[in-house]
């Protein structure tokens, strides 16, 4: 397997078993921060799901009121409503993927990778053995980092983008009303002025 980074030969030549011990525990207790960091994501995220629900329910509410009321599908309040509802809805659908199942990369190894016959060659000196495993875990824990901080930072990103929507949405309703309120002008006006012959 090809990794992104690997130390130099010169580097594993001069480092002891107990500085490659030292190494790895450090890359270990980082990759289980980043690890957890997973579950602080999605436990933001459906906290903001659950408020997003909660208003568009709010907005499904008042449109099945004011079509019973009204009983017109053109009316100005219901649109701006359905248009804020496909809004929020639409914001939770994106919010959705940060929930999903995601491929973490986890501390520790599979003993077949790790227990390979290129560790038992002539080539490494029996007492030098365990700092070229400390190497290599070293080298696959950096590779596991790098691809979980590529996964939360996507999903932070998304959480963030989500959340500026979220709180733009006042600002999304009072543009949809007002492109309503003028469509609805133009459209009265056209059959104002609309010649009966």
């Amino acid at each position: 397997m090809k990794f992104d980074w690997e130390p130099s030969d010169e580097n594993i030549e001069k480092i002891t078993e107990s500085e490659a011990k030292f190494i790895f525990d450090h890359a270990e207790k980082l990759l289980k921060d980043i690890v957890e960091t997973n579950a602080l994501i999605v436990n933001r995220t459906t906290m903001l799901i659950t408020f997003s629900v909660g208003f568009m329910l709010a907005l499904i509410g008042f449109l099945f009121n004011r079509y019973a009321n009204t009983k017109n599908i053109f009316d100005e309040q219901f649109i701006v409503c359905l248009l804020s509802m496909l809004y929020v809805f639409a914001l939770c659908r994106m919010l959705v993927k940060n929930i999903q199942g995601h491929d973490y990369q986890i501390s520790g190894g599979e003993p077949k990778k790790i227990f390979t016959d290129s560790f038992f060659t002539k080539d490494i000196p029996k007492g030098d053995r365990i700092k070229y495993f400390y190497i290599n875990e070293i080298v696959v824990c950096q590779h596991k980092i790098n691809s979980n901080l590529i996964i939360n930072n996507r999903r932070w990103d998304l959480f963030n983008r989500s959340l500026w929507r979220l709180l733009y949405t006042p600002i999304v309703i009072i543009c949809f009303y007002l492109t309503v309120k003028f469509l609805t002008f133009c459209v009265g006006i056209i059959f104002y002025y609309q010649d009966p012959f």
